[in-house]
């Protein structure tokens, strides 16, 4: 190979390496304030805690079309688990941001950025329950069986539009590697009329989740 060819290969990987990251993805730890006013006067549901009300876990992708602007997608998500009786559930909150973003670099390794876009959410309760089921035991009992518990899972779920706008700051650490911290709000509008259970449109818990501020932290991952 020869020598320029040589020095324009270094010159490229030198580039590329040094480079900021055009397609990032990460993953997030964050606290929200909703009202779940439907699960706390509940006498089945287990009073919402700390955990189970204001923590978020999520993941994301974004994709830097333009000099000082991204687009991308981020998934935020409530979770709980617990029993309702003896049975077993799983509650689900699930905040979907579709965001354009701009940013800002005074430095080198600092960053702002500004953050809004359209939310497509979505809630989910789960619940397994056990009981008898007579043609299940009519064959066992004719096999010289007892019977036999039938485990089944039924769910509820909803979905909603919204809106979210944030702010942030970022610290690059690496070429490929960042920490982030962001500030926002989240309006949502849920509707608890909406939720649907075997087919059939059901009145699911009454949650204010309107003008809900944010607060998340990401580590962010660039190639």
């Amino acid at each position: 190979m020869r020598g320029k060819e040589k020095l324009f290969i270094a010159s490229f990987l030198a580039a590329f390496a040094t480079a900021q990251p055009k397609i990032s993805g990460h993953l997030e730890f964050g606290i929200y304030s909703p009202e779940l006013t439907g699960f706390e006067s509940s006498s089945l549901f287990p009073s919402p805690n700390s955990v189970t009300e204001n923590i978020l876990l999520g993941y994301g992708f974004l994709y830097q079309f333009y000099p000082n602007a991204r687009l991308g997608y981020a998934s935020h998500v409530s979770l709980e688990l617990g029993n309702i009786n003896t049975s077993p559930f799983t509650r689900t909150l699930t905040y979907r941001e579709f965001v354009i973003e701009t940013f800002y670099r005074p430095w080198k390794r600092v960053e702002f950025n500004f953050s809004l876009g359209p939310m497509y959410n979505s809630g989910k309760i789960t619940m397994t329950t056990e009981a008898t089921d007579a043609e299940w035991d009519a064959l066992l009992s004719d096999f010289g069986n007892s019977g036999a518990t039938v485990s089944r899972s039924d769910e509820m779920t909803t979905s909603w539009f919204g809106f979210s706008s944030s702010v942030g700051v970022r610290y690059h650490l690496m070429t490929w590697m960042s920490v982030e911290a962001k500030i926002g709000f989240m309006e949502n509008w849920y509707d608890e009329t909406g939720w649907e259970f075997q087919g059939e449109t059901v009145t699911g818990p009454v949650l204010n989740l309107e003008d809900i501020p944010v607060i998340t932290t990401r580590v962010i991952f660039g190639w």
